[in-house]
């Protein structure tokens, strides 16, 4: 169904990469992950904690979730919901939907986590 994706208003989406986003788990074994949108000046790069085993500890805020490049990808296509305003992100791990939030000028962006 190609509805959601004509819904988002952004061509450059294609199914297969939304798909890709939206059903497959963080990319665990990158260092590096980047977030790259039109809307965006630069490039945005966090980093990542590389695959490794945490005995007894919780990763979930180490890595890049498919949810935040979702977030980050539905920002840019309406940055009037975070352009001038005050941003809290809960559960930031890595930070990235935040630094998009900033990115897209949002007048201030807390990150917890």
């Amino acid at each position: 169904d190609t509805s959601i994706i004509d819904s988002l208003g952004d061509q450059e989406l294609t199914k297969r990469e939304l798909d890709k986003l939206l059903y497959s788990g963080p990319l665990r074994s990158e260092q590096f992950v980047a977030f790259d949108n039109k809307q965006l000046a630069v490039s945005i790069v966090v980093e990542q904690e590389v695959k490794k085993q945490r005995l007894g500890e919780d990763s979930t805020g180490c890595v890049v979730w498919p949810s935040a490049h979702s977030m980050c990808a539905h920002l840019c296509v309406h940055p009037e919901l975070v352009r001038g305003k005050r941003v809290v992100e809960l559960g930031a791990g890595t930070g990235l939907v935040g630094l998009v939030c900033g990115a897209l000028g949002a007048s201030e962006v807390v990150l917890t986590d």
